[in-house]
């Protein structure tokens, strides 16, 4: 018998990659493309743009001007080598002031399509480390001479060159100070700023000073039967505030005072806690709101880029309302917005009061400043709650307990099955289940393994209910009445379609 040997040619597929839903939403608010994107249809990487470090040119952007660089950056384009006779390969949908091996960066995220042409090369060159370092083309109207602290056109010194200061030997360089635009972001050969590098990684920061916080990108992690505080988000100083002698006084959480030891005057005046409170200080210049060092230096020396202060005080402190007097002044009080919703709620209650940076969240019965945050930015399509349902397993007792989380906001259905297992229901058998309140921690107290799955159909006739689920229990199920020793229960039992 002859064997014939073949050429086996074989294609090893990397997962998909995991896109945070909320990195689509920005791309969708920031950038309004004619057909929204979805996670399937998008690159997304980012770039450390650039730091505090002097760049090859002598010049430097402060960390005070990080803020509004961030700003400028979204919506430029992303471009190759800085070339301008070829149309862009990406666009800048987000940036933030971040922090990396201890020195203030800039980090911008940018996308291309899937669809585009060489689309999955460009990723791979990325990827691979070919394209890993990148620049930013833009306009600004001063130079600010690091010796003298005047526009570098007009003084002596020259950028780069040795300079005796104070008996020590200095270099200078100039800040960019007055930022105007961003032209565009380019991928480069050689950045100008030290240590500038590209991006696979996308967990996204805010810049906000909270210091416990978690990015939510899926409802069904909530707890369905709790209600949740929405606050803004802010790029905010975390204070305790209180009234001394007619006078606001600030201090830091640890109680270190900040600012202006003999206090602040301040609008309105019928804000007399009898007990400092919690609340988030925001400075702004006009209209734009400061990052937190901008802030953190007028508090400290009383002059600054901020030429206005607002305290936002957190709910639930006894204070259910504050005047609005209607004049601005350098110092206003307010009640910080706020909203409660249910998990299904949030996305629409949100749209209400975010900011750019999106709002965050709390369940209502738990102190703010002990729970960890959740961060969300809320799309402008409503989202909707997807029905999961819940089973638990203790492998040593057998027993296992079912949750139903239906996404109409009914509320959700538990109930306890004494002796459970999971092959068996797939194959017929049926099993009691006792209802439980849903909220009880109830047993098995060590549940051995948690699966969350998701309910395409739930239905309740009567004291019946119907249920189509997949992943862990998969196929149509029903939960009949029954009375067993004069107790009311269920029959869990896996049912055909066409039955009922």
């Amino acid at each position: 018998m002859t064997v014939s040997m073949g050429r086996i040619t074989a294609r090893l597929a990397e997962p998909n990659e995991s896109i945070p839903a909320s990195l689509v939403t920005l791309i969708n608010r920031n950038i309004g493309p004619p057909e929204p994107v979805g996670t399937d249809d998008v690159y997304i990487r980012s770039m450390y743009i650039v730091s505090d470090a002097v760049n090859s040119f002598g010049g430097r952007f402060p960390e005070e001007e990080h803020q509004r660089l961030a700003e400028l950056l979204i919506d430029s384009p992303v471009m190759v080598g800085h070339r301008k006779d070829k149309l862009p390969v990406g666009r800048n949908f987000h940036a933030v002031k971040t922090h990396r091996d201890g020195c203030p960066w800039v980090r911008s995220y940018f996308y291309w399509l899937r669809s585009a042409d060489g689309a999955a090369d460009l990723a791979e060159n990325i990827d691979g480390g070919i394209y890993k370092e990148c620049s930013v083309a833009f306009t600004f109207s001063l130079p600010e001479c690091s010796i003298c602290g005047k526009d570098i056109r007009l003084c002596p010194h020259q950028p780069l060159e040795h300079y005796t200061r104070h008996g020590r030997r200095t270099t200078c360089h100039f800040n960019y100070r007055q930022l105007e635009r961003v032209l565009e972001t380019s991928m480069v050969y050689r950045g100008a700023v030290p240590g500038t590098s590209i991006s696979k990684e996308l967990a996204v920061g805010t810049g906000a000073t909270v210091k416990e916080s978690r990015s939510l990108e899926d409802f069904s992690r909530l707890d369905a039967n709790k209600r949740y505080l929405i606050i803004p988000r802010y790029d905010a100083i975390e204070v305790r505030a209180g009234v001394k002698n007619g006078r606001l006084l600030f201090s830091l959480p640890n109680g270190t005072a900040l600012g202006n030891e003999s206090g602040y005057d301040y609008r309105p005046m019928d804000f007399q806690p009898a007990e400092p409170v919690r609340g988030l200080l925001v400075g702004y210049r006009g209209k734009d709101r400061c990052s937190v060092r901008e802030t953190m230096q007028f508090m400290e020396r009383q002059t600054g880029p901020a030429s206005r202060l607002v305290l936002n005080v957190l709910p639930g402190q006894g204070i259910d309302a504050i005047t609005d007097t209607g004049d601005r002044s350098g110092l206003d009080v307010r009640l910080i917005p706020h909203r409660e919703a249910s998990p299904r709620e949030i996305n629409r209650k949100a749209l209400e009061i975010t900011t750019r940076d999106g709002v965050e969240l709390w369940p209502e019965d738990e102190d703010a400043t002990e729970v960890l945050r959740l961060v969300y930015v809320p799309s402008q399509e409503e989202l909707v709650t997807p029905s999961f349902y819940t089973l638990k397993c203790d492998a040593k007792s057998g027993a296992a307990r079912l949750t139903l989380y239906p996404s109409d906001g009914s509320g959700c259905l538990s109930w306890m099955l004494p002796r459970f297992d999971t092959d068996l229901l797939l194959q017929g058998r049926m099993f009691a289940a006792w209802p439980v309140d849903p909220n009880a921690g109830g047993t098995p107290t060590a549940p051995s393994s948690t699966v969350k799955n998701r309910l395409a159909s739930i239905v309740t006739e009567g004291e019946a209910t119907v249920f189509e689920a997949s992943g862990l229990l998969e196929g149509r199920f029903v939960l009949r009445p029954m009375v067993l020793n004069d107790r009311r229960g269920h029959l869990l039992g896996r049912i055909d379609r066409e039955a009922l």
